[in-house]
């Protein structure tokens, strides 16, 4: 490999310094990850309103989504129930009724937090008024007077064996139904609760470990393929370094980068609606983007990686162990903070000066036409900068995979005094050691060379000598 250093001489430069250089490389390859493979959601750290830290904030509705997502089966309970008392009695002399009590109880494990109270009554003597009370083991009672009525009594607690007591004046029939709505009790609930957490918990830990398992198989895949394909990667690398790197430089050039860069001038879904938005906003839009690619020699733009602890201290360990078997883009990768410079392209310095200064384009948001001496063709932005050559050059050699082939074997037609094929280097004095440079093939064609075969009795099986002849 022949290596020259050439003088491109003065320009105007533009110093960048980048913090995390390949945070936007790492958030594209986290999404290409993210599509391959989705990482479930720990219900602990999960966005509001599906956030569930533990199980006291856990709720019944809560427990359910996340065990339908993790496949887990809830334990059966009934978090609320009703119960219902029914009362008869029968006063048809005085109509005078005295106290009756009655003992219920409540189910197991639940608790009576509020009851519904339904009656109808029937005077014993018309020309009376009617009186019914009724009261509860916990002091909460009733007076009415209406010969039916419904209503709601709340502030209980009541659990196991309970009191009921009702008395009247002037009845004739009384039928009183309560309503008891219940509630699991809260230590059986929070136990319960306790119970199907931990088992969500614990099928979220398996899934986790899981989709580490195939994380870590398909960085495995990407490493070996990585590996087996270095050298062919190394052009790749650097075009990745020199993108990521020109991506964040523009960012800095143009300020408002966010409403600037990444404008949306196509439509469609499909090859039969796709179209492009045509008008002045394309127009600018396309001004903006030659002139930034035009405008500086990103070809030869120079950047040099500083180490992880110039970057977030919450990214160091990230950044510290990200590994690449190119040691170029491991620094990339690793790199805190980057340092870059950028020429500005002979020709172009006015513009951009004018660009830094009032954010405006060719003076005006004019574009040069052809003739212009700030007009550039496509074939002057595709050839390379050109420079002076400093000093001599010197030679390199690198291993490479290359097979050489038989000549004449395939139909290649070669000399036979040179097969393979030599450039010979013109100024030979301009290399800073001439005995390196290659003048005459190490390798010669043996036009005798041909397979030939023993004629000594084959080894084969007499069945397979018998099919080849």
């Amino acid at each position: 490999m022949k290596n020259q250093i050439y003088n491109y001489g003065k320009r105007t430069m533009f110093e960048f310094m980048i913090p995390e250089p390949a945070r936007l490389h790492n958030l594209a390859t986290v999404s290409s990850i993210v599509a391959t493979l989705k990482e479930p959601v720990d219900p602990r750290k999960a966005p509001s309103p599906k956030a569930m830290p533990d199980s006291k904030s856990a709720t019944k509705d809560l427990l359910t989504y996340w065990a339908g997502i993790y496949g887990v089966k809830l334990t059966d309970i009934k978090e609320k129930d009703v119960h219902i008392e029914s009362i008869h009695d029968e006063f048809h002399d005085s109509g005078n009724c005295s106290v009756q009590q009655r003992n219920f109880g409540i189910p197991a494990n639940y608790v009576c937090k509020s009851v519904e109270v339904s009656y109808s009554a029937t005077r014993s003597k018309s020309s009376r008024k009617l009186e019914i009370t009724g009261d509860f083991t916990n002091g909460i009672g009733f007076f009415k007077t209406q010969p039916t009525e419904t209503f709601f009594l709340g502030g209980f607690n009541l659990s196991g064996n309970w009191v009921f007591k009702n008395s009247g004046y002037n009845i004739g029939i009384v039928d009183i139904s309560l309503r008891l709505n219940l509630e699991i009790q809260p230590a059986l609930f929070e136990a319960w609760k306790q119970e199907n957490f931990d088992a969500i918990i614990k099928a979220y830990e398996a899934a986790y470990a899981d989709f580490l398992a195939k994380q870590k198989e398909l960085e495995d895949a990407a490493k070996e393929e990585e590996e087996s394909n270095k050298e062919k990667l190394g052009n790749f690398y650097r075009e990745t370094e020199s993108v990521i790197l020109k991506h964040n430089c523009i960012a800095y050039l143009l300020q408002d980068y966010l409403n600037t860069l990444g404008q949306e001038f196509t439509t469609g879904d499909q090859m039969s609606n796709f179209q492009v938005i045509l008008g002045e906003k394309l127009e600018q839009y396309a001004d903006l983007a030659k002139f930034m690619e035009q405008a500086f020699e990103w070809s030869i733009m120079d950047y040099t990686f500083y180490p992880y602890y110039w970057g977030d201290r919450k990214k160091w360990q990230n950044m510290y162990l990200s590994q690449s078997t190119d040691p170029l883009f491991r620094s990339f990768l690793q790199s805190g903070m980057a340092r870059v410079i950028v020429t500005v392209k002979p020709g172009f310095e006015d513009a951009v000066q004018f660009f830094m200064t009032t954010g405006r384009i060719w003076n005006g948001g004019e574009v040069p036409v052809i003739g212009d001496p700030m007009y550039m063709s496509i074939v002057d932005e595709m050839r390379q900068p050109s420079g002076e050559a400093q000093g001599k050059f010197w030679i390199s050699r690198i291993p490479t995979t290359l097979t050489i082939l038989q000549a004449e074997s395939v139909g290649l037609k070669v000399d036979p005094d040179q097969p393979l094929p030599i450039f010979i280097e013109e100024h030979p004095e301009n290399c800073e050691n001439p005995k390196e440079l290659e003048s005459e093939t190490s390798f010669s064609l043996d036009v005798d060379a041909q397979l030939s075969h023993s004629t000594e009795p084959s080894t084969l099986p007499r069945e397979l000598t018998t099919v080849f002849n």
